[in-house]
């Protein structure tokens, strides 16, 4: 993701394995950077993150319902035959602004959590994107 301006990069929480997360409002800019430089987001989830690159996509709730996850995908998840790379970006980049918007994380977690609260993005380029095909998982 070195596409990403380097402020959002220095305040990226970082995985272990090395993929990045953010506050919901810098990866609404994050969105927006990647799809203006040429990358769809494919989907992505909410994490609890902790310290030393550790994270969970289990996240207690405040009504003490067992944790849950948050994640999407946009709707189709795949490039539509008709699009551009441009358009498929643009679409994805659109539909995962419009889901960090209307994310209900934050509330459903317990206040001590909500400030640990990070979205992962889940993006390929043009030349790694593959298609989600039946019966197969995303990569």
């Amino acid at each position: 993701m070195t596409r990403l301006p380097d402020d959002l990069l220095a305040r990226a929480f970082r995985a272990r394995n090395g993929d990045l997360a953010w506050t919901r409002h810098d990866a609404l800019r994050a969105v927006e950077a990647l799809a203006v430089s040429g990358v769809a987001v494919l989907g992505g989830e909410v994490w609890l993150a902790g310290d030393d690159g550790w994270w969970d996509p289990r996240i207690p709730t405040i009504d003490g319902a067992p944790p849950a996850a948050h994640s999407w995908a946009p709707d189709p998840p795949d490039r539509q035959a008709s699009e551009t790379w441009a358009d498929f970006c643009a679409r994805t980049r659109d539909y995962t602004a419009a889901v960090l918007a209307a994310a209900e994380a934050e509330a459903l977690a317990p206040p001590p959590l909500r400030l640990r609260l990070r979205y992962y993005l889940s993006c390929t380029s043009e030349e790694e994107y593959r298609p989600i095909r039946k019966g197969r998982p995303p990569c």
